[in-house]
C-alpha cells in the first residue's frame, strides 16, 4: 500500500472511531423522540453504552477502547480475502455487510442464550421454572455491549473499503491518466495465390 493510501486509510479509521465513541452521547438524548413511533425505532439499533474514558489506565473498559480496531481492520482485510480465496467479488457487493449483520445477530443470540441457560439450570436446581429468554432482553443486552461496536466498526471497514477503492493513489492515477482502449488491427486480405501448376497438381 502507498503511503499517501495509509495516511487515508488511517483518517477512515480515526474518523471511524471518534463516531463510535461519540455516538451513545448523540443517540440517549433524542432516543425518547422517537418513541413516537412504536413499530419501528431506529435508535433502537445504535449502542447507548457510555465507554468511560479515564485517565486511570486500570478504570478504563479495554473491551469498548479495542472493539473498533478490531472489528474496522477485520473486515477491511476480510475482503480482498474472500474475493482471492472464492474468486468472487461478493465482498465487494452491498450483500456483504448484510450477511455480516445477520451473521453477527445470529451468533451473539446464540452466545447469550447458552449462557443464560446455564443460569436457568442453576436456577432449576434450586426448585425455580424458568426459561433462558426470561433472563435477558436481546436488544437491550446487544446495544449496551461491545459486540454492537464491533458490528458498527466491521460496517465501517467495509465502507472505508470501498472509499479507498475511489480514493487510492492507483485509482486517481487512472483517473488522470486513462488507458485507452486499443482498437483491434484489421486482418491483413488473405492473399490467394494458386498458380497454373498447383490447379494441375489438384486435378
Amino acid at each position: 500500500m502507498d503511503k499517501r493510501d495509509t495516511v487515508k486509510l488511517i483518517f477512515l479509521f480515526a474518523l471511524t472511531y471518534i463516531i463510535l465513541y461519540f455516538l451513545p452521547a448523540i443517540v440517549k438524548p433524542i432516543e425518547s423522540f422517537f418513541d413516537f413511533f412504536p413499530y419501528f425505532n431506529p435508535i433502537k439499533f445504535f449502542p447507548t453504552h457510555d465507554w468511560g474514558f479515564t485517565l486511570n489506565p486500570s478504570m478504563l473498559d479495554y473491551t469498548f477502547f479495542l472493539m473498533p480496531l478490531i472489528g474496522f481492520f477485520f473486515i477491511y482485510l476480510l475482503i480482498d480475502w474472500i474475493n482471492d480465496y472464492f474468486e468472487t467479488d461478493f465482498a465487494k457487493t452491498i450483500y456483504f455487510p448484510l450477511l455480516f449483520v445477520v451473521l453477527s445477530f445470529i451468533a451473539f443470540y446464540i452466545q447469550l442464550y447458552w449462557y443464560y441457560s446455564n443460569l436457568a439450570s442453576l436456577a432449576a436446581a434450586q426448585g425455580q421454572t424458568v426459561a433462558a429468554t426470561d433472563f435477558f432482553e436481546f436488544w437491550g443486552v446487544l446495544r449496551d455491549s461491545a459486540f454492537l461496536v464491533f458490528i458498527f466498526s466491521g460496517l465501517a471497514g467495509w465502507i472505508s473499503y470501498r472509499i479507498m477503492q475511489k480514493v487510492s493513489e492507483k485509482a486517481l492515477e487512472q483517473k488522470r491518466n486513462p488507458v485507452k482502449p486499443k482498437k483491434p488491427e484489421p486482418k491483413p486480405a488473405e492473399k490467394k495465390e494458386e498458380t497454373f501448376e498447383v490447379k494441375l497438381a489438384q486435378t
